[in-house]
């Protein structure tokens, strides 16, 4: 992806990141929103059109972002709960 594509992006999301913090979580953090859209939109590739992107960072909710950061905290908690076990062990 070409510097001005992601500098136009990285203005989208901000964007978006904004305006969920204004309508509905006043907490959510720039990285959040990425990562739920890296991770659910855009998991098999990040498309090449500026229009693509910005459809996708529009149709992106506050419960898309929160359902994201759910279940990435319960496979976080998982990992840690296994590796607690492991030395448990010992």
């Amino acid at each position: 992806m070409d510097s001005n594509l992601e500098s136009k992006m990285s203005f989208l999301i901000d964007l978006k990141v904004k305006k969920l913090q204004r309508e509905s979580l006043a907490s959510l953090k720039y990285n959040q929103v990425e990562r739920a859209l890296m991770n659910t939109k855009w998991q098999k590739r990040i498309p090449m059109h500026l229009c693509e992107i910005a459809s996708d960072i529009d149709s992106l909710t506050v419960e898309d972002v929160v359902n994201y950061l759910t279940k990435e905290s319960l496979v976080s908690k998982d990992k840690l709960e296994t590796l607690a076990s492991m030395f448990e062990g010992d």
